[in-house]
């Protein structure tokens, strides 16, 4: 895994490994999906993961989901069918399935001592409609250091 200083997106966001590393040394619960795009043989964790549900791959492609959690159990659910329950593992700190990409969404529930304590979900976006754009100001001197901001 490449090494990153932060563990912040550039939006200011997290990126899903912080919550791994959170599930490891924090005391409240920890569950947050992460959805692997690029695979290298041999790792334990993915190398490129997102948390969002907007893949275009379809027929025999599975898609490695890691729910990363510090619960007792994790529950898979896609949408509003379960696909299972897993217990997480207490080395690496998460449970994995492998299912295909289904528009929608996906829900992981932590659970601790067989109560629900924690839930994340993800949806797959729908098409965007309009893109709007508004800056701080209308104009801009041409003196090299003006910016607007937007």
């Amino acid at each position: 895994m490449e090494c990153r200083k932060n563990l912040k997106e550039y939006a200011g966001n997290e990126y899903p490994e912080y919550y791994l590393r959170k599930s490891y040394w924090s005391g409240e619960p920890v569950v947050r999906i992460a959805v692997e795009t690029s695979q290298r043989q041999g790792d334990w964790h993915p190398r490129k993961a997102v948390s969002h549900w907007n893949h275009k791959w379809s027929g025999n492609y599975l898609l490695p989901v890691y729910v990363y959690s510090n619960c007792d159990e994790i529950e898979l659910i896609i949408n509003d069918t379960s696909i299972g329950r897993k217990a997480v593992d207490k080395n690496l700190y998460y449970a994995r399935w492998d299912i295909p990409s289904e528009a929608g969404k996906i829900q992981a529930v932590g659970y601790k001592n067989n109560k629900v304590v924690m839930q994340h979900a993800l949806q797959t976006s729908e098409k965007a409609i309009a893109f709007r754009i508004d800056a701080n100001k209308k104009t801009l001197l041409a003196d090299n250091e003006d910016i607007i901001m937007f």
